[in-house]
């Protein structure tokens, strides 16, 4: 039996997915709620933008994720709770994972600073240290050492402007 759906639920139902969809809402430890933005928060064309590469070892993926998903990203939404300048860095960063392996077997995991939050604590330790003390910092950042193939690579890059994702 086919059950029919009337085109206005559908369209409905699409335009409230739209408006829902721009935010996502995540409980904290404290029961209160952090919104972040799924829209894309892009340099404008005079603004610095960072991206930075780090090659992970093969065997070590898992544990840089953990250093990524379980001490970085946790204490810099922490942080962001309380220092309007960490909430600014952390809605203006993204991290790329990797797909596949690069030819020598390493990961590439790509960040974006989109743009650049002058005055902005980037720095890993000081990120962990602030939300969790210096010997869970010293913790992560060995797992993060460890798994490093090689120095980051990191680029400062601005904005085209010529090129655009909105079409007029």
């Amino acid at each position: 039996m086919r059950h029919a759906i009337p085109h206005a639920a559908i369209y409905v139902g699409v335009t409230l997915a739209s408006f829902v969809s721009v935010s996502v809402w995540q409980a904290s430890d404290d029961g209160s709620l952090i919104g972040t933005s799924l829209m894309a928060n892009q340099a404008a064309q005079d603004e610095p933008v960072n991206v930075i590469l780090n090659h992970v070892k093969a065997d070590k993926r898992q544990q840089y994720e953990t250093f990524l998903f379980e001490g970085l990203l946790p204490a810099l939404r922490d942080n962001a709770k309380t220092d309007p300048l960490a909430r600014r860095v952390l809605e203006h960063t993204r991290m790329l994972l990797p797909n596949e392996a690069n030819a020598d077997g390493t990961y590439t995991y790509i960040w974006l600073m989109d743009p650049w939050v002058e005055g902005g604590t980037y720095a890993y330790g000081a990120i962990i240290t602030a939300a969790r003390g210096e010997e869970e910092a010293r913790k992560y950042l060995k797992m993060e050492q460890d798994s490093q193939s090689a120095p980051q690579i990191r680029y400062r890059v601005r904005d085209s402007e010529q090129w655009k994702t909105r079409i007029p």
